[in-house]
């Protein structure tokens, strides 16, 4: 009816068609993903209390363009903040984290 209406070609078909099979993947992703958010939202062993209270008490201390500077902070340190060991800390640790300071001055390159 619609191709009717409009008066597609069949290349003009063949186009639309093509155009919307990434569309089918990204639904079927997203599906996908709202799956899992509600599987950890009905199993709230999954959820950790603890950290989020201890979160929450570090957070609050902070305002906005503090916790929005640590945020950034912590995303761009993450590959050096994951080395950090707290529970088991080694005596002779291999190669330490170097944490960089100042970055949002910096980089230009968009990191």
């Amino acid at each position: 009816e619609l191709q009717s209406l409009l008066q597609l070609t069949p290349q003009q078909l063949e186009l639309i068609k093509n155009s919307s099979q990434g569309c089918a993947h990204e639904i079927q992703d997203l599906f996908t993903v709202e799956n899992c958010l509600k599987s950890i939202h009905s199993n709230q062993w999954l959820l950790d209390e603890g950290v989020d209270g201890v979160a929450a008490q570090y957070t609050s201390v902070l305002n906005p363009a503090q916790l929005s500077k640590f945020l950034l902070w912590s995303d761009h340190n993450a590959y050096q903040i994951e080395k950090l060991n707290c529970v088991n800390v080694l005596a002779g640790v291999e190669s330490e984290p170097v944490f960089e300071f100042g970055f949002d001055e910096g980089l230009a390159d968009g990191d």
